[in-house]
């Protein structure tokens, strides 16, 4: 079964994917640090190309695995993947390197992006020779915290202009830390920090976020992430119900913007609670088509009683499990059932529907019929 592309809009990391190096693929930090051999902070003193790729003197500033010894000198070889596309000489700057050993003392450069990426998002950008001051650690500090520490205190240096990148190819599941992160970067006095710090909460279903961006959607909304913080309204996934009337009265208002109003209808769609039905009835009368087309899917994910769509979920098998005439359930035990009764859920169980609308008239017609069934049932809602 094909759903609209914006179903492929689930925040995996940040809420929008960073990518570096234009045709690069970023990859987790996590698995980065399980196969480095060894990982530093270090500066680029020389490069030397061949046809085949670039050796590297790097002057290690600090060690955060491995055996590396402090101020002295390695040389790290990256070979050029088919059909590179970036430029052939690196930059004289300080960076954090994952490091593979060849097994015969040398070292290769493992990429934090692959595919086609330029040079420079083959490492992550690092400020300071000095070690975190403000996310300090210790030799005895887990080591993918000692890397989220740097990414967190290059972001706080840089006010965003470095750290970001890796921080959005850390998870939550990845380490405690980085929800303490979020949380100091939402109440610093850098709009760039609070942007970044409060959507990042915010894809991860906290209220209290969500209300805080609300007040100050303006400023960070204009803040050079604000486009990234705007999208993380796409990513809401709790159920509160105070903050979905929220999102809704974003669908609701002229004053939102477009994308803002977008982001906050795919939220409304995935969270199947009854507190987004009467933002999503009014959302079927939106010019915009995809609008539309998510304000029926999340009205029909209510009917049936569809799981909250989040990371994880398999939403082909929940809709499968419901529907499919080999297995499905009965209407008696839809959502719907239990809660606008089972007289409302065997008139919908008609017009349920997944998918693509390729004739505007049948759509119109499901259209019609939801925009109907509510104002015949909505007197039923519990309040």
């Amino acid at each position: 079964m094909k759903f609209r592309f914006l179903w492929g809009l689930t925040i995996t990391a940040f809420c929008v994917a960073l990518l570096l190096g234009g045709y690069a693929k970023d990859s987790s930090v996590a698995d980065l640090v399980s196969r480095a051999d060894a990982i530093l902070v270090g500066s680029i003193t020389d490069d030397v190309t061949d046809a085949r790729g670039i050796v590297l003197t790097i002057l290690v500033d600090r060690v955060l695995k491995g055996n590396a010894s402090l101020g002295s000198r390695i040389t790290v070889r990256y070979d050029f993947p088919p059909n590179y596309r970036g430029v052939r000489s690196a930059a004289k700057r300080r960076g954090l390197f994952f490091l593979a050993s060849t097994g015969t003392g040398d070292w290769k450069l493992l990429p934090a992006s692959a595919g086609y990426p330029t040079f420079e998002s083959l490492y992550y950008p690092v400020p300071t020779p000095a070690s975190p001051s403000t996310y300090p650690y210790t030799a005895n500090t887990a080591t993918i915290d000692k890397v989220i520490s740097e990414f967190a205190e290059a972001a706080e240096m840089s006010d965003g202009a470095e750290g970001f990148s890796g921080l959005a190819m850390v998870g939550y599941k990845d380490s405690s830390l980085v929800a303490k992160i979020m949380i100091r970067f939402s109440q610093s006095t850098s709009a760039n920090l609070r942007a970044w710090g409060l959507g990042r909460m915010i894809a991860r279903g906290d209220s209290s976020a969500l209300f805080q961006a609300l007040k100050e959607l303006d400023v960070l909304a204009k803040s050079p992430w604000g486009s990234n913080f705007v999208s993380c309204f796409s990513a809401f996934r709790g159920t509160d119900p105070a903050a979905i009337r929220e999102l809704g009265r974003i669908t609701d208002g002229s004053t939102s913007s477009s994308d803002l109003r977008r982001f906050a209808t795919l939220s409304l769609r995935a969270v199947h609670t009854k507190e987004a039905l009467p933002f999503l009835v009014r959302l079927l009368d939106s010019p915009d088509w995809d609008i539309r087309g998510n304000a029926l899917h999340g009205i029909n994910s209510f009917v049936v009683g569809l799981p909250v769509e989040s990371p994880g979920v398999n939403m082909d098998a929940a809709i499968d499990a419901v529907l499919n005439p080999g297995h499905h359930k009965p209407i008696s035990s839809w959502a719907a059932a239990q809660i606008l009764g089972l007289d409302a859920t065997e008139e919908a169980s008609r017009y349920i529907r997944f998918g693509l609308f390729s004739d505007p008239a049948e759509e119109a017609r499901y259209i019609e019929f939801w925009k109907g069934w509510w104002q015949r049932y909505s007197i039923r809602l519990p309040q």
